[in-house]
């Protein structure tokens, strides 16, 4: 975001919290022409209410949710936000917001801080871009996109000849290996080099959806579906025309499989209490950290689901297996994250190497994080590192 911008971005700061509104008040007035809000539910359409602005940032205070579950709730259910919204996160709560903020490829500010440290995360953020600007400055070059996937082995770069070899598809694909390894990540990819890349990427966690409320979850209510249902989309109405991932596949219950498995057939669906069918133009992606091919015996997943889920199936293997790719991940995390004004010393970089990761890329990022947040050190030693 430009300086010659300012004057035309509004920003308006969902929280009610005084000390978050004091903050970014003083930070922000004179800056910018700034709204305070207490309802998270305010930008629904978006904006409507500040339609002569030529950009619009809402700043999203994490203490209006109840957890990191209740965010990926609500990230998930109004992924636009990701795109203009910036969370801020009280101290105390921004580790254990982040990890789920960064899922959706969210900005997250901790506060209280230094202004000039906010302004100029506010100045860095995609947030407030007018959207198609903002797709074209997510998506890049194919090269660009691919290389989020970081790594030199020849794992890594099989990974990502086979993601561009099927991106422009609609062939449903299934990524199969460990938590943490990089599977949300490759499926934002595929999506953003795709024909779809305009339209929504929705991902769900199959595991983390209570059992009862799956089916309705993904297919959505009408009124009166059951006490106290209301009618509500589901997330194969949110993902139309753009990508569905369903992180965790396996997790899925006998009779939403069979539901599943017609949808994806057909392109059709019912809303729970409905007869009036619905239609989903979809690029499905499902991933699983479970042996399937066991399930299936076990009688826990069906084999006619699996095989048109799996039509392309890509196997991530852990960190222990590609050291090569430690490297060059925790140098590109440091110097993404720190703005360069952290290293990692030799005998630090060699240490990661031999550590066995068993939470993968993402333990290896908590790690780096929790490192730079409680220690003060330019360069970081190995006992300096916060496992």
């Amino acid at each position: 975001m430009e300086q010659n911008d300012k004057k035309n971005t509004v920003v308006v700061l969902i929280s009610s919290r005084q000390d978050i509104i004091r903050f970014c008040s003083i930070v922000l007035r004179g800056s910018f022409s700034f709204h305070v809000v207490s309802n998270r539910e305010c930008f629904i359409p978006p904006g409507a209410q500040f339609a002569s602005a030529d950009n619009i940032i809402f700043l999203m205070d994490c203490s209006l949710f109840s957890g990191s579950a209740d965010l990926y709730d609500f990230l998930s259910l109004y992924p636009h936000m990701t795109r203009n919204a910036i969370f801020i996160a009280p101290f105390g709560m921004h580790d254990a917001m982040l990890g789920t903020a960064r899922s959706f490829d969210a900005d997250i500010i901790p506060v209280p801080c230094e202004s000039a440290f906010f302004m100029r995360r506010l100045a860095q953020s995609p947030a407030g871009i007018p959207a198609q600007e903002h797709r074209a400055s997510r998506t890049g070059s194919a090269a660009e996109e691919l290389r989020r996937f970081i790594g030199r082995s020849a794992a890594a770069n099989r990974i990502r000849q086979n993601i561009n070899a099927i991106a422009t598809t609609d062939i449903p694909v299934l990524f199969q290996g460990e938590s943490g390894t990089g599977k949300t990540l490759l499926a934002k990819i595929i999506h953003n080099l795709s024909r779809r890349a305009a339209k929504e990427f929705v991902g769900i966690n199959m595991a983390t959806i209570p059992e009862h409320i799956a089916e309705s979850e993904l297919f959505g209510t009408v009124n009166g579906a059951f006490t106290g249902a209301v009618r509500r989309s589901g997330f194969f109405t949110k993902a139309d025309g753009g990508t569905l991932f369903m992180d965790e596949i396996a997790e899925l219950l006998p009779n939403v499989q069979a539901k599943l498995l017609h949808v994806i057939d057909t392109g059709i669906f019912n809303r729970l209490g409905s007869v009036v069918e619905q239609r989903a133009d979809i690029r499905l992606i499902c991933a699983t950290n479970s042996n399937m091919e066991q399930l299936i015996r076990q009688g826990r997943f069906r084999s006619d689901l699996y095989y048109r889920i799996s039509d392309i199936t890509i196997e991530i293997p852990p960190l222990r297996e590609r050291r090569e790719d430690i490297r060059d991940i925790a140098e590109s995390y440091i110097e993404q994250n720190t703005r360069g004004e952290r290293r990692l010393a030799a005998e630090t970089l060699e240490f990661l190497e031999n550590h066995n990761w068993p939470g993968n890329v993402r333990q290896l990022q908590k790690c780096l994080r929790l490192t730079c947040s409680i220690k003060t050190k330019r360069t970081i030693y190995p006992q300096d590192l916060i496992l």
